[in-house]
């Protein structure tokens, strides 16, 4: 099973999302505007019965 963790955060750095079921282009109930952000992954699962962590950064473009 894979868990993972989400952290969304706008071009000023500041956080706008984070959870476990995927961003949907929202802030605060409202449209996100077009623009970059950036993003922190952090999963987990089991590999041969041991537990293993990852982390994932990147940037993407929001164009609707």
């Amino acid at each position: 099973e894979l868990n993972f963790q989400l952290w969304i955060y706008n071009r000023w750095g500041q956080l706008i999302y984070t959870g476990s079921k995927g961003w949907d282009g929202t802030i605060e109930g409202n449209d996100a505007p077009n623009g970059t952000y950036s993003y922190l992954v952090s999963y987990n699962y089991l590999l041969e019965e041991v537990a293993e962590t990852q982390e994932k950064r990147g940037v993407f473009t929001l164009i609707r």
